[in-house]
């Protein structure tokens, strides 16, 4: 859980700004946005369905700094992109930004390196709803 010091700081950071005005993407946003993001709170695994250009897609999270990366992604869209067709992606950890980037163009194509054959295993499961769009 985090301190009331830190999140009244938050306030001061215009990137949260960014990501409370882009938060409309998760359906099920106090549960996720607010009570996972903002307050970390939660137990995991947790499915964390998000809205995008290609529909709905759900990404399971493992721990609470998975959900920074899903806001790192989709809410302040760091890797924003829109018609690549072309991605390479090392270190894919559990699959995020391969998601992010699947789920903006149907001709996406992402080659994913991942180390560590736990992450292999959630990133596996996280992109099983882009057959033929990974390797």
């Amino acid at each position: 859980m985090r301190t009331a010091r830190r999140l009244l700081s938050a306030i001061f950071r215009p990137q949260h700004y960014v990501s409370l005005a882009n938060s409309g993407i998760y359906p099920q946003w106090r549960e996720f946005f607010l009570n996972r993001y903002v307050r970390g709170l939660g137990h995991y695994p947790y499915v964390c369905p998000i809205r995008t250009p290609l529909g709905i897609i759900q990404l399971k999270t493992y721990q609470h700094e998975d959900c920074f990366t899903i806001q790192e992604v989709f809410g302040l869209q760091c890797y924003r992109a829109s018609g690549e067709t072309v991605i390479v992606d090392f270190g894919a950890n559990i699959g995020v930004s391969a998601a992010y980037f699947l789920a903006r163009n149907r001709d996406s194509f992402v080659h994913c390196f991942e180390p560590l054959a736990a992450n292999i295993e959630r990133l596996n499961d996280n992109l099983a709803g882009f057959p033929g769009g990974w390797n």
